[in-house]
């Protein structure tokens, strides 16, 4: 359960907030500690009916126009017509069949509606998934935060109409309106840097990539991820079962073709005949013993030490032990802790000329309100399937300083290219979708 410190720590940054977008995200992946989630779905209602989803936890933004998008945002528009008063956990037999079918596709099994409620109106709603059930300590801890949550965006949103208002009347004059045409005609030339988002994450730099030396299933890991550990520790070890029968086996034939040859070699004493099988016996013999030592080396090979100081970078160990590998198929990767990198994800859609060296800022889902700098090492020339199933480039980006960086954490980079006029930074995307569609 979450303590006074955590609350006022989580209020001090919505304070901070300067947008729906840097609030939005601050909700979805810092509430994490008040309330243990594995997703989170920020909604917001319109005036006009419906609403939108304005963050879900672990994305730089929603994506629109996905089944994922498409069935939350009538899900919580539901939910928020029921016009519940505080956080309720979800029972899943009071929906449709075809909502718990997205419900188990989207969700996991425990969901909770925490009901976001400005001057006795719902302005939206926080939707939290875990597979954990909810505890009545969880609800009444989101009630408390969904207060400070909805007093932050009902503010905002009443800032924001406050100043659209202010803005119609000043366009009543059509001497402001020309000066201000003239002006938006001046700064369309201003030179920006053109810039995108992409999906991140720490990396290790140089890491040895360990692979299989033999082909077989793996018996038993005997470190953690993220484990430390020094030249010549035991890692992993291969089920030698089937290897060990092989050795077993090669040593009785060596023995029977040894006891063979020394047969013949005492009756070639009276029978030249039997001298000229000796030859052939003896070579019997040198292919048992090549035999023999052949599965002696696949047996030490079973073995994976370490070859060098780091830490291991393996998924979990559950998914590893028993799995069958091939020879040459990567088991894991030994890196140094403090020599890390970013890769990220620079979707094809959001593909711009990027000059040598360029500039990377990375926000981090773990601190969002630090930035880290890096410049540019590679960028793919091939297209290729992320591992998020996205077609896009990856890349590589040097830190220029990653003292507090650790491997695995992700967030948002962003990606600064050359200077363009602020008319093409700003319609470069409606420019390229107009000339796909005339054709031109």
């Amino acid at each position: 359960m979450a303590d006074a410190t955590d609350l006022l720590l989580l209020q001090q940054k919505l304070r901070q907030c300067k947008s729906m977008v840097q609030l939005g995200h601050s909700v979805v992946n810092q509430s994490t500690r008040i309330a243990r989630y594995q997703i989170s779905v920020l909604w917001i209602s319109k005036n006009s009916g419906g609403g939108n989803i304005q963050a879900v936890s672990g994305l730089p933004e929603p994506v629109k126009n996905t089944p994922f998008t498409s069935w939350v945002e009538e899900f919580c528009k539901k939910l928020s017509a029921d016009n519940l008063a505080k956080a309720s956990v979800l029972d899943k037999q009071e929906f449709s069949n075809d909502q718990q079918i997205k419900w188990r596709e989207f969700f996991p099994a425990e969901l909770v509606w925490v009901p976001l409620i400005f001057q006795n109106r719902t302005i939206g709603g926080l939707l939290l998934g875990r597979n954990e059930a909810w505890q009545e300590e969880d609800l009444s801890i989101l009630n408390y935060w969904s207060g400070a949550v909805a007093h932050a965006i009902g503010a905002m949103l009443n800032s924001k109409k406050s100043r659209t208002g202010q803005v119609g009347k000043l366009f009543s004059n059509k001497r402001v309106v020309w000066i201000v045409l003239a002006a938006l005609f001046i700064a369309a030339w201003i030179p920006v840097p053109l810039s995108v988002n992409a999906r991140a994450e720490v990396v290790p730099s140089n890491a040895t990539i360990v692979r299989s030396p033999i082909e077989g299933i793996i018996g038993e890991v005997f470190v953690e991820p993220n484990q430390g550990v020094l030249p010549g520790d035991l890692i992993l070890s291969f089920d030698d079962t089937n290897l060990q029968s092989q050795k077993d086996l090669a040593e009785q034939e060596l023995a029977i073709a040894r006891a063979e040859y020394q047969s013949a070699n005492q009756a070639a004493v009276r029978d030249r005949d039997i001298a000229s099988e000796l030859p052939v016996l003896q070579a019997v013999i040198d292919q048992r013993e090549t035999q023999l030592d052949y599965t002696e080396t696949l047996l030490a090979r079973s073995n994976i030490y370490a070859q060098k100081q780091g830490i291991v970078v393996i998924p979990r160990v559950t998914e590893l032990e028993g799995m069958p590998v091939q020879v040459g198929e990567r088991l894991f990767s030994l890196a140094e802790p403090g020599n890390v990198e970013m890769e990220f994800w620079l979707a094809v859609g959001d593909a711009i000329p990027l000059p040598y060296n360029a500039r990377v800022t990375l926000f981090l889902n773990v601190y969002p309100e630090r930035a880290h700098r890096a410049n540019v090492r590679f960028v793919n020339y091939q297209a290729e399937v992320s591992p998020e199933g996205v077609l896009g480039y990856r890349g590589r980006a040097e830190f220029i300083d990653n003292d507090e960086l650790r491997i695995g954490w992700r967030g948002t980079a962003k990606i600064y290219g050359d200077d363009v006029t602020l008319f093409y930074f700003l319609f470069r995307r409606p420019l390229s979708v107009l000339r796909q569609w005339i054709g031109i």
